[in-house]
């Protein structure tokens, strides 16, 4: 049986999507710094118990130059990406990254975030992506992540 981790890093908008072996699916996001750590853990824990497969796909971060954005922001995604590797690394959690193009590219999606959480929602139509129960918007951080989850299932099997 296999369960699938999947990363959208960011310092904002980042979240974990887990995909476990029942469909069942768990979202965490990006609040502080280690914050993926407890659920790791008990992920990890749960799928060497089990003799789970574990898949943790985790999208590959690259600088945007000029007026995409600025060096702070560059430098905070940086900071949140080493933060993901070095609970990963802490844990003995093998990962791939993936850029967005590729996990995209499965889909048949573009960057348009609205065509991702749609996307989300058509495989997963029984998970909610909001970030809590009163929100009134899908939150694109858990769509991407359940998206990089999905693809960590299909193409590192």
């Amino acid at each position: 049986m296999t369960m699938a981790i999947g990363f959208d890093p960011g310092k904002t908008s980042g979240a974990m999507a887990v995909v476990y072996p029942d469909g069942h699916v768990e979202f965490v996001l990006h609040e502080a710094p280690l914050c993926y750590l407890g659920k790791l853990r008990k992920v990890s824990n749960m799928a060497i118990n089990n003799r789970y497969r574990m898949l943790v796909a985790v999208e590959r971060l690259t600088p945007r130059p000029g007026k995409l954005s600025s060096a702070k922001a560059n430098f905070e995604l940086g900071r949140c990406m080493g933060e993901l590797e070095t609970m990963l690394a802490l844990l003995n959690v093998p990962y791939q990254q993936v850029t967005p193009q590729v996990w995209q590219k499965e889909f048949g999606i573009s960057g348009d975030k609205e065509t991702h959480i749609e996307t989300a929602r058509r495989l997963y139509p029984s998970v909610s992506l909001k970030r809590t129960e009163r929100c009134a918007k899908n939150f694109d951080g858990y769509a991407d992540a359940l998206l990089i989850a999905t693809w960590a299932m299909r193409r590192m099997s």
